[in-house]
């Protein structure tokens, strides 16, 4: 009971909140992101959103998948620690493209307030949602270059159109936003670093639309680890279960 309590509060926080800045999200964070092949390389999933180290995931059974692409391809699930806690170890030199994917679901608003569920499981439904939650990040080993992103992982992917080990203060980052593996004309990607005012206030340090190639021109204005969110909602493909269905991914890059 108190599992099933902990998860609903969080995701009416995730999805009622006033802005993506208010919003739950995980987050990928590796220890070692520029290892050596053998090396072993812990992966932090965070949860909550702040996009501070001291927000993770506590709780068992969330995840749907944690894994990573190697350079040639190959796809490998990362072994979980903890619940928030996952190593991967890199045999062969190049980038690696780590990704998690929470376990998705319905939210509900009943006649007797909210509910983990749809219309077709639950009494009395005014509004309902779907959601998926998803994150990404990247690993270079040996002499590795570039992400690793080469291929559409998720339901919406966040793609650096540049080698971030290439970008510094000052640069602009394009990043490129698939749905489905198709350009998204039109999404807000949202981006903050540490540092920035999303540890304090809930805002980031920039909002910008993507154009008709889902493309977003991002500067980067201060060291260290950056985040960068994309929320895009839809018709719910089961408009008698559900209203909406929202997805969710973040990348997280160093620079």
């Amino acid at each position: 009971m108190k599992t099933a309590k902990w998860m609903l509060m969080a995701l009416i926080c995730f999805f009622v909140a006033p802005s993506a800045a208010n919003a739950h999200m995980i987050w990928l964070t590796p220890d070692n992101s520029a290892s050596k092949p053998g090396d072993t390389v812990t992966v932090t999933l965070g949860f909550g959103h702040h996009f501070s180290p001291e927000e993770v995931m506590e709780k068992e059974g969330r995840m749907e998948r944690v894994c990573a692409v190697s350079p040639d391809g190959t796809e490998i699930d990362l072994k979980a620690v903890t619940p928030s806690q996952y190593t991967l170890t890199p045999e062969t030199a190049g980038a690696y493209a780590v990704y998690a994917t929470m376990k998705s679901g319905c939210m509900s608003t009943t006649t007797t307030g909210r509910k983990m569920g749809n219309r077709k499981t639950l009494e009395g439904v005014v509004s309902c949602f779907g959601f998926e939650m998803s994150a990404m990040t990247t690993v270079l080993c040996g002499e590795g270059a570039g992400t690793g992103f080469g291929k559409d992982m998720l339901t919406v992917d966040i793609i650096p159109q540049k080698d971030p080990a290439a970008v510094g203060v000052g640069d602009v980052l394009p990043l490129l936003v698939l749905y489905q593996g198709k350009p998204l004309t039109g999404a807000t990607l949202s981006a903050v670093g540490a540092g920035c005012k999303l540890t304090e206030d809930l805002s980031w340090d920039q909002e910008v639309e993507t154009n008709a190639d889902g493309i977003a021109q991002v500067g980067i204005s201060v060291s260290g680890p950056w985040l960068f969110s994309v929320r895009h909602k839809i018709p719910y493909a089961d408009p008698e279960a559900c209203d909406d269905m929202v997805y969710s991914t973040t990348l997280t890059l160093d620079f």
